[in-house]
């Protein structure tokens, strides 16, 4: 937590992490778990900047884990003007017994440059 990532384009910053109960209809599947990551994404070039969630990938002891939609106050997909910030939340769905959480982002679509944010 804490970390900052810094492109030519974006500074994103991992805020915080946490265990999500989830959705009272969208309940984790026996033996996983939700977790919720806040991030703050703010637009440093002098262009417009087109963040998503999507661009999130999860990975649970190198293993590709689930996005999760049904959390509040998530990130939405969004363009940035010069100077704007976007602040979300992205859920996963982890497994309960994970030995390390790791968290992608797509920085260049077309170059598949990412970033790594490790939570667990």
């Amino acid at each position: 937590m804490g970390e900052t990532l810094t492109t030519n384009t974006l500074k994103i910053t991992y805020k915080s992490s946490a265990d999500d109960k989830g959705a009272e209809y969208f309940p984790a599947a026996s033996g996983n778990k939700i977790i919720k990551l806040t991030f703050e994404i703010e637009n440093i070039s002098s262009t417009d900047q087109i963040v998503s969630v999507y661009d999130f990938k999860c990975y649970s002891d190198d293993v590709a884990s689930s996005a999760y939609y049904y959390g509040d106050n998530g990130l939405s997909t969004t363009t940035l003007s010069s100077g704007r910030k976007a602040t979300g939340n992205v859920y996963f769905e982890v497994p309960q017994n994970a030995n390390s959480i790791d968290v992608e982002y797509e920085t260049n679509y077309w170059s598949g440059n990412k970033a790594i944010f490790v939570v667990k």
